[in-house]
């Protein structure tokens, strides 16, 4: 496609985007979704990929399909935990983004949107109280977060693992509430310290986990079947040489990380 059929394309393609996207989809007259079950959607849609591709005109009917049964996020009666509701401004960021496609590793090839990262960084780190210093990444999601989350965690207490891996370390274990997003499981998991290395603390009449001591030194006790009362592990916890063996360094880098 030259860059002129290119231009009409989209010219044609904006005013049906903003009447069945952006009006209709946040019409409180219309519907959130035009609900069909998947054999059926199937049919409305026509998803086969052809090798010779389609004609400008068929495949902005596909757009209007397209919206047309998607479940519209920004429609008033569209109700979620996560998200709802339509921001006009970031619509019309995300517009520019896609458009430029940029991608923001270098000054060099992104010069607007790393200062833009870095404003935006400085000011969240000044919303958790770090007015100097802090830095920050952007993420996709929630689970990814809590990945880099308990990541950050191992390298903080077993900065030799960067290097040697886990084959140099003690065994690592990981303390969570039992109201814990499920991500935390999938990172032991992806992260090399195992499902099975990861103990949870019960959660009170708040939902809150408990992080006293002494529960967890108990939890500690029973997991690796340690013949020492709560004080005994006070003692190995609170000295100026904790780890003095294996097993007894594995349960203070878990109390320590908790």
């Amino acid at each position: 496609m030259d860059s002129k059929a290119g231009e009409r394309f989209v010219e044609e393609a904006f005013p049906i985007i903003m009447e069945e996207a952006i009006r209709k989809a946040t019409d409180v007259n219309e519907k959130v979704c035009e609900w069909q079950p998947p054999e059926e959607l199937k049919q409305c849609l026509d998803l086969d990929l052809r090798e010779g591709g389609e004609a400008p005109q068929q495949i902005l009917k596909r757009c209007k399909d397209v919206i047309k049964y998607s479940v519209k996020t920004g429609h008033p009666r569209f109700f979620n935990q996560l998200y709802a509701g339509m921001d006009h401004y970031s619509l019309v960021a995300r517009f520019i983004t896609e458009a430029i496609n940029p991608s923001v590793y270098t000054f060099e090839v992104s010069p607007t949107f790393v200062m833009i990262e870095e404003v935006i960084l400085k000011k969240m780190s000044e919303c958790v109280g770090w007015e100097e210093g802090g830095d920050g990444i952007f993420s996709p999601g929630g689970s990814i977060s809590n990945m880099y989350a308990v990541n950050l965690a191992r390298y903080k207490h077993c900065p030799s693992i960067k290097d040697e891996g886990l084959s140099g370390m003690p065994r690592l274990v990981m303390f969570t509430s039992e109201e814990c997003h499920y991500s935390i499981g999938k990172a032991a998991a992806f992260l090399g310290i195992g499902t099975k290395n990861v103990y949870v603390v019960p959660a009170d009449e708040r939902h809150s986990g408990e992080p006293r001591f002494t529960t967890l030194a108990k939890l500690a006790i029973n997991m690796l079947a340690l013949p020492h009362t709560t004080a005994e592990l006070e003692q190995v916890f609170f000295s100026d040489d904790p780890c003095k063996n294996r097993r007894k360094k594995s349960i203070v880098y878990t109390l320590q990380t908790f």
